[in-house]
């Protein structure tokens, strides 16, 4: 994030997310951060942005992250001090091109920001320990019957199985 004022850099913020962590949330903590700015200098800010998600969110009442609301929560606060415009990407807007800059600076030299885990990833390792876990019963049951069909199916790594798996349901096949 960059403060300019008058076609001056004013401030640069640059934090570092974990790899796991979605460009959504880098965008919802740029404005977090922003508002804090703004309320901590009681100061009229404009953000530009190039994420129309974060802005049609904003104003969503559906929202069922913590991360994300407490964000709205910080607008909330900072509303008669904050402007809010969505400008085009990579439309060398110097203020953008330089809020480009700083986030790819800011992967190797920013300050760590810790933020919640994504739904998503912690979805994608559940059901890749679902996977696994299941895959190890399989292949360690010992009847007959389970033998012949490990020898058809070695490894199990379909998303119908897991959802079969997770709620057996008998329309599977």
């Amino acid at each position: 994030m960059c403060i300019i004022n008058k076609e001056i850099q004013q401030k640069a913020i640059c934090h570092k997310l974990e790899p796991n962590n979605t460009v959504f949330q880098a965008e919802w903590a740029s404005l977090g951060v922003a508002a804090e700015w703004a309320v901590e200098n009681n100061a009229k800010i404009n953000i530009f942005t190039d994420s129309k998600s974060s802005i049609n969110d904003r104003n969503s009442h559906r929202t069922k992250s913590n991360f994300v609301n407490s964000i709205k929560n910080k607008f909330r606060l900072a509303e008669r001090l904050i402007g809010l415009t969505c400008v085009k990407a990579h439309s060398r807007i110097p203020g953008n091109e330089l809020a480009d800059q700083l986030a790819k600076l800011a992967t190797t030299n920013g300050e760590l920001m810790n933020l919640p885990l994504p739904y998503s990833y912690l979805k994608l390792q559940l059901k890749n320990f679902l996977l696994e876990s299941w895959n190890d019963c399989y292949t360690q049951y010992q009847s007959a019957s389970g033998i012949r069909v490990g020898v058809y199916v070695a490894r199990v790594v379909d998303e119908k199985m897991l959802r079969y798996v997770t709620t057996q349901n008998s329309s599977f096949w």
